[in-house]
């Protein structure tokens, strides 16, 4: 086989792992990501304001004292995730000759139903990544590593194109996420704790992946592997 043969494989190759790979990959809030739940913070008493655990700083406390923690491997997967994307955004040399910038990374967003989303997104700007430093909700672009790390702003992050929080139906969310995004619903992945909610989008043709316990790296990579699946069907989910 020639060099030129060769070459054309390896294009051919590359093309369709990059068309296998999501646009955007999009997660539940509570249960999904962090537990208690924020209608569980309502009912002991207070929420907001949270703050750094002294004995564990990777969880936060809430006012009244409760714990908040993050659940699986979520914070591996978000920082991965910030990760590839900044990267991404800062390659201009030794990228393969086909690749685009705007696949080569998923972009993130949140279809969330909470009781108290501005309790939820203080907790996506306070929790940390691995560095320990950069807030989760940095993944979402609501960031600037230009000003000491600072966290985003609850209104910024309401704003973004990205996040659909609200009491309307997550198939309401995922059409609205993919109005406003350009991204085909056959595009994205979604990580729900709640098994009505998984069914009803996977009816969308958006590959859904079951995760009772929240996002570990095993579904999260079982989610991926199965990409795309239109069918209905949902990773995880018993039949």
């Amino acid at each position: 086989m020639s060099g030129i043969e060769n070459h054309d494989n390896d294009n051919d190759n590359y093309t369709r792992k990059v068309q296998q790979q999501p646009k955007m990959i999009v997660f539940d809030l509570d249960g999904c990501l962090w537990k208690p739940e924020m209608y569980e913070l309502s009912w002991y008493g207070k929420g907001s304001p949270f703050k750094s655990d002294g004995n564990n700083k990777g969880n936060l406390i809430s006012a009244s004292g409760d714990k908040v923690h993050l659940l699986g491997n979520v914070r591996t997967i978000f920082s991965e995730l910030y990760s590839n994307n900044n990267n991404n955004n800062n390659k201009t040399n030794n990228r393969h000759p086909q690749e685009s910038l705007s696949t080569a990374a998923p972009l993130v967003g949140i279809s969330s139903r909470t009781d108290e989303p501005d309790w939820a997104l203080e907790l996506l700007e306070k929790f940390r990544l691995d560095d320990g430093v950069t807030p989760m909700a940095a993944v979402f672009g609501n960031h600037d590593d230009n000003n000491n790390k600072k966290n985003s702003n609850n209104k910024s992050l309401m704003q973004n194109e990205r996040i659909e929080i609200s009491y309307d139906s997550k198939t309401s969310h995922f059409q609205r996420l993919s109005a406003k995004t350009g991204i085909a619903l056959e595009d994205m992945v979604f990580f729900d704790n709640e098994r009505g909610n998984c069914v009803q989008v996977a009816k969308l043709g958006v590959t859904v992946a079951y995760v009772p316990n929240g996002v570990t790296s095993k579904l999260y990579q079982a989610a991926l592997d199965a990409f795309p699946t239109t069918s209905g069907e949902v990773v995880n989910l018993d039949k």
